[in-house]
């Protein structure tokens, strides 16, 4: 089967469409102003990730800026440094800032015009909606944590993917899902059932940083890039 063949493809948004790591570590540093001056970027990812994964875990209902604002009060924390509730707030508003990758507009647009394309994301409707403006692409549907009730890598979370879509006569062996995360969607979507992409942005903190210290991928992806651009150039080749 050829990448043109599929009939919907759905996306992770944030680390695939978006840089996150860049936007988290930029954020995290204007809101904190010099207290994190000493600090690397991977120990601030590393930080992140940790703090994070528990914030979602506790509360798996909680708005993303909310759990954003509590992340970075938790990295602090850890790093004995003083937490201003005002940075923290700060911090959990600025997911509108983080920048996109430079290929995604661009292949967005070129996929769009062959298939029907999805968003399925860890984030708040009201953040993702802000986003969507940002990547001007006409999205089929967008399905958010904050609509389905729990966080990737929740089997619950592609699971409520394929239903819906099977809902709207989109069939399980007609999707492709794509994401720079092994352990947040690359897994549990293959566990599910559904054929994956695997963006290998191995030039960038997300190649390196994003995959949990404790994973070890089990499944191997259905295709591999390294970046959205390759996937589009494959996806060109196939007709």
């Amino acid at each position: 089967m050829t990448l043109s063949n599929y009939h919907a493809i759905s996306f992770d948004c944030f680390g695939t469409l978006v840089d996150w790591e860049s936007g988290i570590i930029n954020a995290l540093r204007n809101a904190s102003d010099d207290k994190l001056e000493l600090v690397s970027d991977a120990q601030l990812i590393a930080c992140f990730l940790k703090q994070e994964s528990t914030i979602l875990a506790d509360a798996p209902g909680i708005p993303y800026p909310v759990a954003l604002g509590k992340t970075y009060a938790s990295i602090l924390a850890e790093l004995e440094k003083p937490c201003d509730t005002i940075q923290a707030m700060r911090f959990g508003s600025s997911v509108g800032e983080w920048p996109i990758f430079n290929d995604t507009i661009k292949a967005l647009a070129y996929l769009q015009r062959h298939h029907k394309l999805i968003i399925l994301s860890n984030i708040d409707d009201a953040s993702i909606e802000a986003t969507k403006t940002r990547l001007l692409c006409n999205f089929y549907r967008t399905y958010t944590a904050q609509a389905i009730g729990s966080f990737k890598p929740a089997l619950n979370n592609f699971d409520y993917l394929v239903r819906h879509l099977e809902e709207l006569g989109i069939k399980k062996q007609e999707l492709l899902h794509v994401s720079v995360s092994r352990f947040h969607d690359i897994e549990p979507a293959a566990v599910t059932g559904i054929d994956t992409v695997w963006i290998n942005r191995a030039n960038t903190l997300n190649g390196t940083l994003s995959i949990q210290a404790e994973f070890s991928p089990s499944i191997e992806p259905t295709y591999k890039f390294r970046s959205l651009a390759e996937m589009v150039n494959e996806h060109k080749a196939g007709y």
